[in-house]
């Protein structure tokens, strides 16, 4: 006997079916994750536009408004030598506001005005920031730059955009340091934030919005989803067993006890007939099965009838012989 012949069909069925399964269980379950992991990626990229467009709103607010009007109602009352970053400064008043913004959300989204030589330590552009500062040097229709990085173990939707270019009513606090208030120079020191010109790119904003806990819960939800399609293949599996059995596996057997019934010694199973086959296909089945039992049995009977007349002529042929 052939090995394939050995192979029973629902097996070979039931494995097709689990294959053809996972494999479209997998398949779904790699473009829900993708596409989850699409959509965390579009929202950060909306918030991370949306927090600088905000920034470079507060710094556009402060640069043209707030601070011209201040210095010009204020000048009675203070001399050149006075400098207050609380209002003289937007990168200040933006970073003081980011703190208290951080304070209230927990969310861990980063945001500063990067920038080489900065005034303030907490402005000064790491690697990243310094490489897309140098960039801008060389391609001027570079606006913006993003992608996702890995920091301390965690990953982060990072966006890196062109910052403001120095303005020359900007030139007094960030030109030659003696040309500086004096407060200003007491507060920094005079080797940082100065030598600037008018026109050139001084910074980039650099925003960070956090992704692992979006990730988290995009790996949660395909665990979900892995679990359930797990359920669903194993009900799937019960259900075509009892369906395989009900409708295939027991009439398919009943055809062959009966086929060996009639092929065994026993020659008086002849004739019989299956009954109550399901569906029409088997009772069709059943039908012709049935009746080349009955003409099989007819067959032999009329020969056993032709042998047992034709024993008796020559029975009778033998006794006048005699």
């Amino acid at each position: 006997m052939k090995k394939n012949e050995r192979v029973k069909v629902v097996h070979i069925i039931t494995l097709s079916l689990v294959i053809f399964f996972l494999l479209g269980a997998i398949l779904n379950i790699y473009i829900v994750n993708q596409s989850l992991k699409r959509l965390a990626l579009d929202d950060a990229e909306s918030k991370a536009n949306m927090l600088v467009d905000h920034h470079l709103a507060i710094h556009a607010y402060f640069t043209k408004i707030l601070k011209p009007r201040l210095i010009q109602r204020s000048a009675p009352y203070r001399n050149k030598e006075s400098f207050e970053p609380s209002w003289m400064s937007p990168n200040y008043a933006i970073r003081e506001i980011h703190k208290y913004f951080s304070e209230l959300n927990h969310s861990e989204y980063y945001i500063k005005e990067a920038s080489t030589n900065a005034r303030n330590p907490e402005n000064e552009a790491d690697g990243a920031e310094r490489a897309f500062l140098e960039k801008l040097i060389d391609h001027h229709e570079i606006e913006s730059e993003a992608g996702i990085r890995t920091i301390a173990g965690k990953t982060y939707f990072t966006l890196l955009k062109k910052g403001e270019v120095m303005e020359g009513a900007c030139l007094t606090c960030h030109g030659n340091p003696s040309d500086a208030p004096k407060q200003l120079t007491q507060l920094y020191g005079v080797e940082r934030g100065f030598h600037k010109k008018e026109g050139n790119l001084v910074s980039a904003i650099s925003l960070r919005v956090p992704l692992s806990t979006a990730y988290a819960t995009v790996q949660k939800t395909t665990g979900y989803l892995s679990v359930l399609l797990a359920a669903g293949l194993a009900i799937l599996l019960v259900i075509q067993f009892m369906f395989y059995r009900r409708w295939f596996i027991s009439p398919l057997t009943i055809v062959r006890d009966k086929a060996l019934e009639i092929a065994g010694t026993e020659e008086n199973h002849l004739g019989e007939k299956i009954l109550g086959l399901p569906g029409k296909e088997w009772s069709d089945m059943a039908d012709a099965f049935n009746e080349m039992s009955v003409k099989l049995k007819n067959g032999r009977d009329r020969l056993e009838d032709q042998v047992e007349e034709r024993t008796q002529e020559l029975h009778t042929a033998n006794e006048q012989l005699r």
